[in-house]
C-alpha cells in the first residue's frame, strides 16, 4: 500500500472501480465493505448518492430489486435501465458546479463538492439558486459546447423549471413520487390525452406537445428530442408497455406536459336514429324467394327478421317448401360436378335451389375442401409475396421496419397468412445485409462535424508540441461514448481529422526539426528530444542508416 502512489492504482486495489464520478456506479457493496461502512448504511448510500430514485419513475415496480441489485453487485452490462439516443446522452456523467452552492459550502464546512442533480441530462441551471452552472474543469467537452446556443430570457426561465422539476424526481421516493410510470398515466389520463378505453389521442397529443416545449431550451440536444414527433412518439410507446424502461429525463417532461396542457374534448355526434322497418310487399317477398332459395337469405336482403318473413309468407299464402328436403343422387352429382367447374355456392344456390348451408355443407365433404374464401386467399398470398418481393428488390438496404412502414397492408397479409415464409426472407435479407451506419439528426451531425473540427484545431495550434490525433483522443475530447461515436460518425469525417503513427511521427519530426530543438545526426537525441522510443523512429524509416536518414530528417519526413 505504501508504493502505490497513484489515485488510480489506490481506487482500483480499495474499490476494484477507476476514479471518477458517476450517479449510477456499480459494485457499492465492494465500497461500502471497504470504506462507506464508516459513513452511512448501504441503503442510505444507494437511495442518498445516487441517482436510483430517478431511475426509478421510468421502471415497473417488478424491476426495483433488479435495479438495486446491478447498484450494489457487479453486472454484466450497463447500470442504467434506459438510454437516451446515442448524441443525446453525452452529459449525462458531466458534473457542472454552482457558484453560490460553492461559496455556502466553503462556509458551512470549508470545501467544496459536486451535487448529484446537477449532473442530471440536460440540467444547466442550479435549482436552488436559479444560476447557471458553470463546469467543474476548465473546458468543457467541445460537443457539449457547440451544442449549447445563447440563452435567451424565456429560455432561462424554462431551464429552470425543468432543473427544479428533475431535481424533484431524484429526491422523492419512486413509491410515492409524482413522476413514475402510474402518477404520468393517470396524468394524460386526467387531461383527457388518454381516453376511457385506454388509447392515446395520438395525433393532438404529438402536435400539443411539439407546440408546447418548442423554443423552450437553448440545447439543441432537449430540443430535438422534445420537438420530434418520432422521439415522442416512441417514449409515448415504452410509458405504456409495462416491459420497457422509460428515461427520466421522458418522465419529467410528460409529467409537466399532462400538468399544463389539457386535450380539448371532441364533439360529440347525435345517434343516428334506425329508419322505420318498411313493409315488404307480396311480390318483394315472391322475388326474394324465388332469388335466394332460402328463408334466411330472402329475409337479410329484405332487412327484415327470419321469424317475420315467416309471418308474411302465411299471412300472404306463399309457400315456403319449394324443394325436398332430401336431395336424390342425380342432384348430388350435378351439384359436384358444377364444383368441379369451379362454380360458386352461390351459383349452386340458384341453379339448383339449395339453401346455403347445404351448398358449403357440399363443398366441406368433398376431399379437396377448398373453400371459395380460401381460394382468394391463396391468390391474394401469392400476389403479396410477389408485391413483397418487389419491395425488396427495389429497396436492398432497407430494413424490415422501414419496409413494413411503406408497405403495411402487404406485411399484415404476409404475417397473418404466410408467416414462416416472411421470416425466411427476413432471415436470409439479415445475413446478406451489411452493417451501415444508423440514420442520426442532420443538426447534430452537423454540430458533431463542428465539435472535430475544433479537436482536430486544439491538436494542430501552431507553436505547440504535435500530438497524436487518433480516433480515441478526439473522441474523450468531444466527449462522445464508442457506441456513440463508432455508429454516427462516418468513414469520411474520421479520415479527415485523424491520422497514423507514421504521420505523427513525421509531423513531430517536422516540428522539432524545425524549430531547432534536435541535432539531427544522433538518434537517441532525437528520439529523447520527440519523447519517442530510437526503435519507433528505425520502424517509421525504412532506410536505417546515417547517411541515407540525413535527406529524410533535411525534409522534414
Amino acid at each position: 500500500m505504501a508504493k502505490t502512489n497513484s489515485l488510480r492504482q489506490k481506487s482500483i486495489l480499495i474499490l476494484e472501480k477507476l476514479p471518477g464520478l458517476d450517479g449510477m456506479p456499480s459494485g457499492l457493496n465492494t465500497y461500502h465493505n471497504n470504506l462507506g461502512y464508516l459513513y452511512k448504511s448501504l441503503d442510505a448510500l444507494v437511495s442518498e448518492h445516487t441517482e436510483e430514485n430517478a431511475f426509478r419513475c421510468g421502471i415497473s415496480s417488478a424491476r426495483y430489486d433488479v435495479l438495486r441489485a446491478r447498484l450494489v453487485g457487479r453486472p454484466v452490462g450497463p447500470v442504467r435501465p434506459s438510454f437516451l439516443p446515442a448524441l443525446f446522452a453525452v452529459s449525462e456523467r458531466l458534473y457542472r458546479q454552482c457558484p453560490e452552492c460553492c461559496d455556502e459550502q466553503m462556509v458551512t464546512r470549508g470545501f467544496a463538492h459536486i451535487e448529484l442533480h446537477n449532473g442530471l441530462p440536460f440540467v444547466s441551471m442550479c435549482p436552488i439558486h436559479g444560476v447557471e452552472l458553470r463546469s467543474t474543469a476548465e473546458q468543457a467537452l467541445l460537443f457539449d459546447q457547440v451544442c449549447r446556443d445563447a440563452t435567451s430570457a424565456y429560455q432561462r426561465l424554462r431551464e429552470f423549471e425543468y432543473s427544479v422539476l428533475m431535481h424533484q424526481c431524484l429526491q422523492i421516493q419512486a413509491e410515492q413520487s409524482p413522476f413514475n410510470r402510474r402518477a404520468i398515466v393517470e396524468a394524460l389520463t386526467l387531461g383527457r390525452w388518454i381516453g376511457g378505453n385506454g388509447r392515446l389521442n395520438l395525433v393532438e397529443l404529438l402536435h400539443a406537445f411539439v407546440g408546447f416545449y418548442s423554443g423552450s431550451f437553448s440545447d439543441v440536444r432537449l430540443d430535438i428530442l422534445c420537438t420530434s414527433p418520432k422521439y415522442v412518439e416512441n417514449a409515448l410507446r415504452s410509458l405504456l408497455r409495462e416491459d420497457r424502461a422509460l428515461h427520466p429525463v421522458w418522465c419529467v417532461l410528460f409529467k409537466w406536459f399532462a400538468e399544463s396542457c389539457a386535450c380539448s374534448l371532441r364533439a360529440t355526434r347525435p345517434e343516428a336514429r334506425a329508419p322505420e322497418p318498411v313493409e315488404p310487399s307480396e311480390e318483394q317477398i315472391r322475388t326474394a324467394l324465388l332469388e335466394h332459395s332460402s328463408l334466411t337469405s330472402a329475409a337479410t336482403a329484405l332487412g327484415v327478421s327470419a321469424s317475420y318473413l315467416n309471418c308474411m309468407c302465411r299471412r300472404y299464402g306463399i309457400a315456403r317448401v319449394w324443394r325436398p328436403k332430401k336431395l336424390d343422387q342425380a342432384i348430388m352429382q350435378s351439384i359436384h360436378q358444377a364444383f368441379n367447374e369451379g362454380a360458386h355456392p352461390k351459383d349452386v344456390m340458384r341453379r339448383f335451389k339449395v339453401s346455403q348451408s347445404t351448398a358449403y355443407r357440399i363443398l366441406a365433404s368433398r376431399e379437396d375442401r377448398v373453400l371459395p374464401i380460401q381460394r382468394r386467399t391463396q391468390q391474394r398470398t401469392e400476389d403479396a409475396k410477389a408485391a413483397w418481393l418487389d419491395a425488396v428488390r427495389c429497396h436492398p438496404s432497407a430494413s424490415e421496419k422501414s419496409l413494413r412502414q411503406k408497405y403495411t397492408a402487404t406485411w399484415v397479409h404476409l404475417y397473418r397468412h404466410a408467416r414462416s415464409w416472411l421470416n425466411e426472407i427476413e432471415t436470409a435479407r439479415a445475413a446478406r445485409r451489411r452493417h451501415s451506419i444508423k440514420s442520426r439528426n442532420g443538426l447534430l451531425l452537423a454540430r458533431l462535424s463542428a465539435a472535430l473540427s475544433g479537436a482536430h484545431d486544439r491538436y494542430t495550434a501552431p507553436g505547440t508540441k504535435p500530438v497524436f490525433k487518433s480516433a480515441y483522443r478526439l473522441r474523450i475530447a468531444i466527449g462522445l461514448s464508442e457506441h456513440a461515436f463508432e455508429s454516427t460518425a462516418t468513414r469520411d469525417q474520421v479520415r479527415s481529422v485523424i491520422e497514423s503513427p507514421r504521420e505523427f511521427i513525421a509531423r513531430r519530426i517536422r516540428w522539432a526539426y524545425s524549430s531547432g530543438q534536435i541535432p539531427p545526426y544522433k538518434l537517441s537525441t532525437i528520439a529523447r528530444a520527440l519523447s519517442l522510443r530510437p526503435s519507433t523512429i528505425q520502424k517509421t524509416f525504412a532506410r536505417k542508416t546515417q547517411k541515407e536518414r540525413e535527406p529524410q530528417i533535411g525534409n522534414g519526413i
